[in-house]
């Protein structure tokens, strides 16, 4: 038969008269026309509807007062259009949900089982399905990373990338996610996605200072091999040995922390003997006054010559002991761990330097999407005053995506 121009099909058996009252019956709906259904999803929905054909597949199994039903429901090239003013329409971005649920031949595809026993008393077959059906389209409108990450993400969550302190280098678990989102906006024509990468600079700093202080020891051996040869050198790829690190690292601490202090040069063994010893400088020693003080001095400060020759003046003495005392002290000893925390602390990024790793980041994920995922360009675009990343509970700079 028909139901309107589409085709319907009704098959199995029933037996309404039995005790068992037995039930076996399959149904066929094939291209029921969507659009007259405007009214409804105007009211319910605040929307007309352009277009779009539903076909539904079901399967009812009734035996001994337990149901149990297969609701296979396809919906082709299904389309909202204008917006529709209803107090009664739910808020919800339904364009989205229809979107994320839609694949790239322009169908969703929805198989709902149901079971229950009918002596149930809350047991409500149209309440399940609506309830069912709800639900699903409210978690696409609200949730759509997580349906997506199910979907094609292997449970990845879709919605952001995390990065290392500092750095615009993808890691294992973000290439996972960003391998997930390809295939997403591929099987998904219809969504958009928007980037947003905004600095972070708590997360970043210490990164970041990290960074800085390797481009700095990079460039000091950049300079001695420029001296020694004309052939062009990449920074990137120099290899820097321990004892070039210690070297570097001692003479940024003598122009950065020490200052004008005296600072050893590293040993190449590369111990703690070889870290740098910083020595301070002598007290200028105290100038002779006038013939008045010198005389004063002589008589009532200084003992005789011949104290002084034998050591039995108490100043004498103490001054000795003092003066031995200092010198066979140890000098401080710096270890390589802390010259670099040092040398560390006085790198302080600017606030470029925040916003260039941002927009680093955000290039970087995009490049990726449109090269490695043939992605159409036109479908992702960097957004730096869009979402912004989570704070509080964020324990690494990310960069968060929405879509449209």
């Amino acid at each position: 038969g028909r139901l309107g121009l589409a085709p319907l099909k009704v098959s199995g058996k029933i037996n309404p008269l039995g005790g068992d009252a037995f039930t076996d019956v399959k149904v066929t709906f094939t291209g029921i026309e969507l659009p007259p259904f405007t009214p409804y999803s105007g009211k319910f929905a605040g929307y007309t509807i352009d277009k779009g054909k539903l076909s539904l597949d079901l399967a009812y199994h009734l035996s001994a007062r337990e149901l149990a039903a297969e609701n296979k429901v396809v919906v082709d090239q299904f389309y909202l259009g204008q917006t529709v003013e209803s107090p009664d329409a739910v808020k919800l971005p339904l364009k989205l949900a229809l979107a994320i649920l839609r694949d790239r031949d322009g169908r969703i595809l929805i198989d709902l089982p149901i079971r229950g026993n009918l002596d149930d008393p809350d047991f409500k077959y149209g309440k399940v399905v609506m309830h069912t059906l709800g639900t699903l389209i409210v978690k696409a409108a609200t949730a759509p990373f997580s349906i997506l990450g199910g979907l094609f993400g292997g449970g990845h969550d879709l919605s952001a990338v995390d990065f290392a302190s500092g750095s615009a280098e993808f890691g294992e678990e973000s290439l996972a996610r960003l391998d997930g989102l390809v295939k997403a906006l591929t099987e998904r024509p219809g969504l958009s996605l928007e980037i947003s990468s905004q600095p972070q600079r708590e997360l970043d700093l210490d990164g970041l200072r990290a960074a800085q202080l390797d481009a700095l020891l990079r460039a000091r051996k950049l300079r001695e091999l420029a001296a020694k040869t004309t052939e062009t050198i990449d920074p990137a790829t120099l290899q820097l040995t321990p004892e070039e690190t210690a070297r570097y690292l001692a003479e940024l601490h003598a122009e950065r922390v020490v200052a004008q202090d005296t600072v050893a040069p590293l040993a190449k063994s590369g111990d703690a003997s070889s870290a740098p010893v910083l020595t301070p400088r002598p007290a200028p020693r105290a100038t002779s006054g006038n013939l008045v003080v010198r005389t004063f001095r002589r008589l009532f400060v200084e003992p005789p010559p011949s104290e002084r020759a034998a050591g039995k003046h108490p100043a004498s003495s103490a001054k000795s002991t003092s003066s031995t005392s200092t010198a066979g002290a140890a000098p401080a000893v710096l270890s390589p761990e802390e010259i670099r925390a040092q040398v560390l602390a006085t790198i302080v990024p600017g606030d470029s330097d925040f916003a260039e790793l941002a927009a680093k980041r955000a290039q970087r994920i995009q490049e990726y999407l449109l090269t490695k995922g043939q992605i159409d360009a036109a479908r992702v675009f960097l957004t730096p005053s869009g979402v912004p990343p989570a704070t509080g509970s964020a324990s690494a700079p990310r960069v968060v995506f929405s879509l449209k």
